[in-house]
Parts: C-alpha cells; structure tokens; sequence
C-alpha cells in the first residue's frame, strides 16, 4: 500500500495499525515532513521515502515483488492520495503515474476538498490550484479509471475504510470533501 503525498505521515500510521499484516509505505517530496515521520511514527509494517506523484520518483523505497522476488517501484494493490491533487499544477501526469503503478486489479483511494460553483476555479486558499465538485471529480478521474465509485453511489467498497479508520474520532471527514475509490486504471502505452 502507498500513501502518496502523506505529508508528516499521520495517516500513514493510522492506516499501519489499522491493518498490522498490510506493508504501507509514506511517500511525501517534502524532506522535512519524511523526516518528522521517520522519527514520529513508528511501526514494523511502515517505511517512509521522499517522493514526488509527479515525477514518480523515489528515494529509498524497497516493494518486493513476491512473484519474482525482486525488488521495483511500481504495482502497489492500494495507493492512497489524500487531499493532493487540488495542489497540483500536473494533474493529469500524476493521474497517468498513479494508473502505471498500480495493480491491475488493485485501487486507488482519493479525496480532495469538495469545490463549490464560487471556488471550483479561484479557489479561496492560495494553495489550491483548483477544486473539484462531485461530478467534475468524477469527470476527470474517469479518464484514468474504468470504475469511479462515489459515497453516492451507494457502492464505495471501502466505506467502512473512511467510517472507521478516517473518521474513528470527530473528524467528519466525508462531509468536507470528494472521497472516490478508483479500479481498473486504463493504461495507455507510450
């Protein structure tokens, strides 16, 4: 499982005492908030490296392939992206390294703040690059993915994921943004 963009790393813990026999890797570009990470949140199944969604580079991050048993970079059966790509200029090169690194048949659990008509283009915090509603998340994601399932739907299969880790305390987390979980990525060849 990757957790790309985890920032200091909190939600990497969580997810790696939630599910104690899953491997999870933290990737953030910021060294600082790797750092603060390493030495914060500590667990056998989590492992912290500097990376970069757009450039999908990485330092230090050891996924063993079991079927070959050697080690690579890419095809992760889970990859979380958590409130990211509102921030990014690269949307769509992100999208593309998310959908080449993932399993087949693995998933992609996003999120990002829920735009309204107001914002979705001049968001209100300088950091956001754009906001997304509902549908124009959905929109653009399914241009990546053959399934984008939305809490509306009825049918997100981790639901119990965000009710129950994400949302264990009083954070209401669902309320505020777009939570979508993405399968069978398209992958376009070069």
């Amino acid at each position: 499982l990757l957790d790309i963009a985890c920032g200091a790393g909190y939600g990497s813990f969580l997810i790696g005492k939630n599910f104690p026999n899953s491997s999870v890797i933290g990737g953030d570009y910021d060294e600082r908030a790797i750092s603060y990470a390493k030495n914060n949140y500590r667990l056998a199944n989590l492992q912290f490296a500097k990376a970069n969604i757009v450039t999908w580079s990485y330092e230090n991050i050891t996924n063993i392939d079991q079927q070959n048993n050697e080690e690579s970079l890419g095809k992760f059966d889970v990859i979380l992206c958590f409130d990211t790509i509102e921030h990014l200029l690269h949307r769509e090169t992100a999208l593309k390294n998310l959908t080449e690194n993932l399993a087949d048949d693995g998933f992609l659990l996003l999120s990002t703040p829920c735009g309204h008509k107001e914002t979705l283009l001049n968001p209100g915090w300088e950091h956001h690059k754009i906001e997304y509603s509902s549908t124009d998340l959905f929109d653009f994601l399914s241009r990546h993915f053959a399934e984008v399932l939305r809490p509306e739907d009825g049918n997100l299969p981790a639901m119990d994921f965000w009710l129950n880790v994400i949302n264990k305390d009083k954070i209401r987390y669902l309320n505020k943004t777009n939570p979508v979980c993405c399968r069978k990525p398209i992958k376009i060849r070069s």
